[in-house]
């Protein structure tokens, strides 16, 4: 299959030569691409076994000579068969001593290769690039030293274009072969195609690369000269042979490769047993780990930070250098929990662990103390050491994390103490820490803050407010409920009360919820707090329908955290079964963000409430930033339009328009809309102009205990507002 070349079949040259190009046997030539696709096949499989010989210096030195060995015979065989198939028009001489001496360059060249595709200390890009690179030098040399074996018995030209032809293709495919490899590492048994794809690329780069060197050799006879094709058949045996045998030492490294990787394997699982054998002769070792290290992220557990930290205070109490101490919480965490499972979260915590480690130097100390919460031992020289590093972690934490088909992005809080300015032992400094924590939550999240003694003395004061808190609901003393009306729009008599609790405090005198709800929550007994409040409220109802009130209706804010709480339902069934208040007399708020965070559980839990009879009305709404369409799968009666932007109708157009878009959206699906916070008479008469339903406020009146609600009742009340107090009332 004698095919002549794709350049020119002749031309004519200013001296009046004919150039004619060489003739390709492509049954030879494929031969060539066989044995240099079955050297490199066999060269991948030596590369791996050079990097799993990293600590063992003579296997390694063993496998890298072999290496180099293989690599070298394939081009350097694969240039001898591919060029002993070429045919020229002229009479031609084969020069076998320079034949042989085309293998030194192979060997450098090869030598070179194996060197830099085993260095896994580079980075992977400039490894393969400067591998590519050398592979093509090695088979131009290989090429042209094997070609300069044939004596011509003509002029031989040469074609620039084509040389650089040559250059270009093989390093092209040469470095999407040598990627493609790249991607194999140690699974390199079990991907066979992949390294055969590799293999068969590089082969067709240098095979490449022999090509375009000889279609750019033509060789220039004279007019009168008649060309003479030599047949192939004289050197046929040669390449055979040549051919042949390389195969075979291919075919033998191929088996010596694997056989090597069995015999690893099998010595890594006797590796594997000893140690294992050796920690079970040395228990207290497995036990001290397994007490000292977090199982998911591989980190220091608690205990393991609390001995790392004593250790850290001596050394730094002996020198006098500051020590910082870094709390981290991952940011609404237990959202992804809920949405997406357990599993996803500890994937999750596996990835931050990974991140904030990568951040840290080596003398910092990184711990999970349980759940989402972490914590940084860091040595510093000052205070904007930490705060720098801090927001390195912040940043590196704002990475997109790809996590069930999702790409989440992630903020944390972070509070931060410093020995020896903030405590002198773990226990202080951790508890400041924490502080400083907490402090960065109600800022809002997604920050950094340091401990000082404000937040020290604020610790203090919320830690006996919640000590007496407690004993005032055990004992039912000094708690109220503060009653706000809810009146139409036009004016006229209530038709609801909204129930505000209140803390009569012997020291402090009234103290708003504000000030201990979030103290109640944090500390554990909201729940309590809550059910306290429905069995006044009911309580109350019965006081007020006893006075004649029988239709007014009064609504109780209920916590968040207590809405998550399944017994909900319950309580409220049993304060009105012993009360015997009617259900349609109760109305149960919830704010936005409370429904919004969950809104599977919120439409489960709030059937279970309607079903009971009770009301429901949405708190604070605006506030959570999120749709009206979710409203239409809860069960509501009311809509009630945060303060924030009552506040700012009379001078801002966009809290008109949400106010109005509100009120629109909520009257079609048949809600009645209650505005908070009403002040002013220009807020009430916007309020009319938006249609609006209900309000409540101090234009309207304070809240009120019960004694100055009922003097209230008694009012007759006109059409139109004023401004009301108890000290108002007779």
């Amino acid at each position: 299959m004698e095919v002549q070349s794709l350049g020119a079949l002749f031309a004519l040259t200013t001296d009046g030569r004919t150039l004619y190009g060489f003739r390709h046997d492509y049954r030879w030539l494929m031969f060539a691409l066989l044995i240099i696709t079955a050297a490199a096949y066999s060269y991948f499989g030596m590369v791996e076994r050079i990097r799993k010989a990293t600590g063992d210096v003579p296997r390694r030195v063993l496998w890298q000579s072999l290496s180099t060995l293989n690599l070298a015979g394939g081009i350097w065989a694969m240039n001898v068969v591919a060029i002993l198939s070429v045919q020229t028009p002229a009479t031609t001489a084969y020069d076998l001593s320079r034949t042989n001496i085309s293998i030194l360059p192979a060997l450098i060249g090869s030598g070179g290769i194996v060197l830099c595709m085993s260095n896994v200390a580079a980075r992977q890009r400039l490894r393969t690039g400067m591998t590519t690179l050398l592979l093509a030098i090695t088979a131009c040399a290989v090429h042209h030293s094997a070609l300069s074996a044939l004596d011509l018995a003509a002029p031989l030209r040469l074609e620039a274009g084509w040389i650089v032809a040559s250059l270009a293709i093989s390093i092209a495919v040469g470095y999407l072969a040598l990627t493609v490899a790249a991607g194999l590492n140690d699974d390199i048994e079990k991907r066979h195609w992949q390294r055969f794809a590799a293999a068969l690329l590089l082969g067709t780069a240098i095979v490449a690369l022999h090509y375009c060197g000889i279609e750019a050799r033509s060789i220039a006879l004279l007019g009168n000269v008649a060309p003479q094709w030599q047949p192939a058949n004289d050197r046929a045996q040669l390449s055979g042979a040549i051919g042949i045998i390389t195969l075979l030492l291919m075919v033998t490294a191929v088996l010596t490769e694997r056989i090597d990787r069995r015999l690893q394997h099998r010595n890594d699982d006797l590796h594997r047993m000893r140690a294992l054998l050796k920690r079970l002769d040395r228990p207290d070792d497995v036990l001290h780990m397994a007490a000292h290290q977090d199982p998911l992220t591989q980190l220091l557990n608690r205990r393991g930070l609390e001995t790392v930290f004593e250790e850290r205070l001596l050394e730094h109490r002996a020198s006098g250098h500051p020590l910082a101490l870094m709390f981290l919480d991952i940011d609404h965490f237990k959202r992804i929990n809920d949405s997406l499972g357990h599993d996803a979260g500890d994937q999750l915590l596996k990835v931050i662990a990974q991140r904030v480690r990568g951040e840290l130097r080596d003398g910092d100390s990184i711990a999970r103390f349980g759940g989402d919460e972490f914590c940084i031992l860091v040595p510093v020289e000052h205070e904007e050491e930490a705060r720098g590093l801090a927001r390195r972690v912040m940043q590196k934490m704002k990475e997109p994390i790809s996590l069930s088909g999702r790409n989440l992005v992630m903020t944390t809080s972070i509070g931060i103490s410093f020995f020896p300015d903030h405590g002198n032992t773990p226990e202080e400094l951790m508890k400041h820490a924490d502080l400083a924590l907490y402090q960065s939550k109600e800022a809002g999240r997604d920050g950094v803050h340091l401990f000082d003694n404000e937040l020290k003395q604020r610790a203090q004061s919320d830690l006996r407010l919640e000590q007496e808190l407690r004993q005032a609901l055990a004992n039912d003393t000094d708690l109220e409920l503060h009653y706000q009306p809810v009146v139409p729009i036009d004016g006229g008599a209530p038709v609801q009360l909204e129930a505000l609790i209140r803390w009569n405090h012997p020291r402090y005198g009234m103290i708003a919820a504000e000030r201990f709800i979030g103290i109640a929550e944090a500390s554990g007994f909201i729940g309590e707090l809550d059910t306290w409040a429905v069995n006044r409220a009911c309580h109350d109802l019965i006081e007020l329908t006893n006075k004649g009130h029988t239709r007014i209706q009064v609504a109780i804010n209920c916590s968040a955290l207590n809405f998550a709480d399944e017994e909900l339902p319950k309580t409220l069934e049993v304060a009105l079964r012993r009360s015997g208040v009617s259900p349609l007399r109760l109305n149960v708020e919830i704010t936005e963000d409370a429904v919004t965070s969950h809104v599977q559980r919120a439409v489960k839990l709030l059937k279970k409430i309607y079903r009971l009879g009770v009301s429901i009305s949405i708190d604070n709404f605006g506030t959570g930033y999120s749709s009206l369409p979710y409203l239409k799968r809860l069960p509501l009666e009311l809509v009630k339009i945060d303060r924030a932007f009552t506040g700012e109708l009379t001078v801002a157009n966009e809290s008109q328009e949400i106010v109005h878009a509100i009120i629109a959206m909520a009257h079609a699906m048949q809600l009645k809309v209650v505005a908070e916070g009403v002040e002013t008479s220009e807020q009430l008469q916007c309020l009319q102009g938006l249609g609006c339903d209900l309000v409540q406020g101090h234009l309207i009146s304070a809240p009120l205990g019960m004694p100055a609600l009922l003097r209230y009742l008694e009012r007759p009340h006109a059409r139109g507002h004023t401004i009301l107090t108890g000290s108002d009332l007779p």
